[in-house]
């Protein structure tokens, strides 16, 4: 009977010890989400967010492209915002998608950068190095274009980078 005992004793230590690792984990996970989670979500009011460049590379004028690009400058961003797009093929059709936008959105920092040189195999990194030098701010958002973002998405991205 001692060994059944001994059993059910060694049984009740180990749950024991296992509730109070509960416990003090979740204290430490309490007071670290108090500490660190204070500011999520959107920049707070009385921050001025930084200057953005947005630099996408372009290949081609894929469908769609023009209403992706269009969202760049929409942005509901209180601060500035340079849409810088890499081009590798100075007749890419890409270009007059850029241009149409740089057209209709004068307000806008829009700009592309039409450069052949190859760093190695992959295109739009070449692409991106080639024009990541004329980026005026120092907040730089790579996006494919691709991508469809909402209004709120520098908002959100730059909050998370803070």
């Amino acid at each position: 009977m001692t060994l059944f005992h001994d059993l059910i004793r060694w049984a009740a230590d180990f749950c024991v010890a296992g509730a109070s690792f509960g416990i003090v984990y979740m204290l430490v996970a309490a007071v670290l989400a108090l500490r660190f989670g204070r500011k999520t979500g959107a920049l707070e009011k009385r921050e001025l967010p930084p200057p953005v460049t947005i630099l996408t590379p372009l290949c081609g004028h894929e469908p769609g492209l023009y209403s992706r690009l269009r969202d760049f400058c929409r942005q509901d961003y209180g601060a500035p915002v340079q849409l810088l797009c890499a081009i590798h093929d100075p007749e890419d059709p890409a270009i007059a998608v850029v241009e149409k936008l740089a057209a209709d959105f004068p307000q806008a920092d829009v700009e592309w950068h039409i450069d052949p040189a190859l760093h190695g195999r992959n295109r739009k990194m070449s692409n991106m190095i080639n024009a990541a030098g004329r980026a005026r701010h120092d907040v730089l958002i790579m996006i494919d274009s691709d991508i469809e973002v909402g209004s709120d998405h520098l908002a959100r991205v730059v909050s998370e980078l803070q």
